[in-house]
């Protein structure tokens, strides 16, 4: 339990923080350049279902979206009135979690080229973000992990995650 919070506390300074600044902050919706960035492209062919064996799915009615993670991997929610969020944490040696915010918006609607930010790090904390906004809901999945872990929980959780994230209903 106390381990859930700190995770969530570390999303929350990361996501608030860094997050929404560099939403914000975006001028455009193209996929940034450079070697940390995240074409859509590479993440939906990070794994294919057959790598994920083993993996569970955690599906939301109300926000209506699905995403597969490690079944060894604690999940907490925590809901709002007009919001909810997600961690997916991995085992302590592993030192990596998964977190969505689902946030209502007053605007705007549509955001149709998801945003992608850089990998950041802050203190000793690597992490990226992907940004969907569809029906007037933002969904933010943040990947975090130590710098010197990142590499490896991306290629072998964040990037599946991130893949196996869908939406439910139209």
């Amino acid at each position: 339990m106390k381990r859930s919070k700190v995770i969530l506390s570390i999303f929350l300074a990361l996501v608030i923080g860094l997050g929404m600044g560099s939403f914000l902050g975006q001028t455009s919706v193209a996929q940034p350049a450079g070697q940390d960035s995240l074409p859509l492209a590479t993440i939906a062919s990070a794994k294919t279902s057959e790598n994920l064996a083993g993996w569970t799915t955690y599906t939301n009615q109300k926000y209506g979206f699905a995403i597969n993670y490690p079944s060894h991997w604690s999940v907490t929610d925590q809901t709002g009135r007009f919001c909810l969020m997600i961690a997916f944490a991995g085992p302590k040696q592993e030192q990596g979690a998964v977190m969505i915010q689902v946030a209502e918006l007053i605007d705007p609607e549509e955001l149709y080229v998801p945003i992608v930010t850089k990998d950041y790090t802050m203190e000793n904390l690597t992490s990226k973000q992907l940004i969907y906004i569809k029906n007037k809901t933002c969904y933010l999945i943040a990947c975090v992990a130590p710098s010197n872990n990142f590499r490896a929980m991306d290629q072998n959780y964040f990037k599946p995650m991130i893949a196996s994230f869908m939406f439910t209903t139209s």
